[in-house]
Formats: C-alpha cells, sequence, structure tokens
C-alpha cells in the first residue's frame, strides 16, 4: 500500500451526480447542493484495505453546464491500466480464458463512460444497519432478499445495504479508535459508543463495483460516507470511504 500511495497515482473517476437533477427527485435530497455537481474519485486499489480519507476525493463542482466538457484520462493512469491490462492478457492465455471479455470488462483504474438516471424509491432498511436491527426487530421477522437485488445495486443517499456491517461502524471505528478493525473483544466493548458515534455519519453513494466495472467476476461494494454537520457545511473532502466485499 506505501508503494502504491508513493506512485502518486490520480484517483479513478467513478461517478458524476447532476445536483439539479437530484434535487427534483424527492425531498430527501433537500440536504445536497442544488447546484453543480459532485464529483466522486477512489483508488479502488488500496480502498479495500483502508478505511478513511485516503483512498476517495469528492469535488463539488459549481462550473456551469455549458463551460463543462469531458477531460481525458491523465497519462500515467492510463499507463497503469495498459500494463494491467497486458498482464490480463497473458493470464487469460495461461488459463483459457476468454479475451474480449478481458477487453470489454474495466479494470481498477477505469471503465467504459454511461448515462444513468436518478430515480427515487423507498425500501425498508437493510437488516444489517443500526436502522434495520431496530426496525425489524420490532416487526418480529427478518427478510431474505435476494442478494443480487441487495447487493448489486447502486444507490445516492438514503440507507446503506452493507455486504458485512453498517458501513458507518467501520468509519467510526478508524477514524475515532484510529484503527482499520477491532478485536471482537474490544468491538464488543465499545458496541454502544461506535452505535451512537455512527449516527453522526450517513450515506451519501454507494458503489457496486461490479456494476461499475461492467465485469462479471468482481466482488464488492463502495461507500462514500459523511458526517452531517460535514454535508449541511458542504466540506466534501471530508468524505470517508468504506469498502466492503463477500
Amino acid at each position: 500500500m506505501r508503494r502504491h500511495f508513493a506512485t502518486g497515482l490520480p484517483y479513478a473517476f467513478i461517478a458524476q451526480i447532476d445536483l439539479a437533477e437530484a434535487a427534483i427527485l424527492s425531498p430527501a435530497t433537500g440536504v445536497l447542493p442544488t447546484e453543480g455537481r459532485l464529483l466522486f474519485f477512489c483508488d479502488i486499489i488500496v480502498g479495500c484495505y483502508d478505511t478513511g480519507t485516503r483512498s476517495c476525493h469528492v469535488i463539488w463542482d459549481r462550473t456551469p453546464a455549458e463551460e463543462i466538457s469531458s477531460c481525458p484520462v491523465p497519462e500515467d493512469l492510463a499507463a497503469a491500466e495498459h500494463k494491467y491490462r497486458e498482464e490480463m492478457r497473458g493470464i487469460s492465455v495461461t488459463y483459457a480464458m476468454d479475451v474480449a471479455v478481458v477487453e470489454r470488462e474495466g479494470t481498477n483504474y477505469g471503465t467504459r463512460s454511461r448515462a444513468l438516471k436518478l430515480a427515487a424509491e423507498f425500501t425498508f432498511p437493510h437488516e444489517m444497519t443500526d436502522e434495520g436491527q431496530s426496525f425489524w426487530a420490532m416487526s418480529g421477522t427478518v427478510p431474505y432478499p435476494d442478494q443480487d437485488e441487495v447487493w448489486h445495486r447502486s444507490k445516492l443517499l438514503g440507507c446503506s445495504d452493507p455486504e458485512q456491517g453498517d458501513p458507518r461502524w467501520d468509519a467510526v471505528v478508524a477514524l475515532e479508535y484510529g484503527v482499520q478493525h477491532l478485536s471482537g473483544e474490544r468491538w464488543r466493548e465499545c458496541r454502544t459508543d461506535i452505535a451512537l458515534k455512527a449516527r453522526d455519519w450517513r450515506l451519501l453513494l454507494q458503489l457496486d463495483l461490479a456494476d461499475w466495472m461492467q465485469a462479471e467476476l468482481v466482488e464488492g461494494t463502495v461507500y462514500f460516507l459523511i458526517q452531517h454537520e460535514d454535508l449541511a457545511l458542504r466540506r466534501f473532502e471530508r468524505v470517508v470511504t468504506v469498502h466492503q466485499q463477500t
């Protein structure tokens, strides 16, 4: 990880949210700015090992729409992706894999761009979040939805769909306790405090990596989290990423 960070590669550009479009969808989006766009960048390579602010960057861009244009991928990032694809071609030959699939799918450095449309929806909280545990305890039952529907989806705001546990817990552990993981015993000791501090956090964006890479043999979800106060003050530089996978 230290060697990777030392290369200083740009983060992969993974999403752009039109805030004017989001503003008309639902009262729930009222916490967001209503002009410009949010640009999401992430270092997917080390993100799965490093919860915090080092693996992501979020920019609130207020450039007038008529002045924006697409930019080419930075040369060093493009070179890293080219090297990765060359390695994958060699692996494809060795293991008789379909080279066409390797060429078509995205990588940790980038993928084919595509336009997606925001849509408002209502869902019950996931059972592995704090809200979900309380909600389903009161209802006396726990749902078992199709995992492809739960894990392979992206969303803006709302309640996260964890693959392991509420990602806000991970954010609290990393920022408040200064470690990536707690031992089982330490977790049980701090569980109440972590759950209380997690209420200061909310989901900003959830991104399914298989969907983003448009690839089949990819696992994992990246959660962009922000504290309520930081969102109110538009301090998007304080966004934290949590990476989970089965």
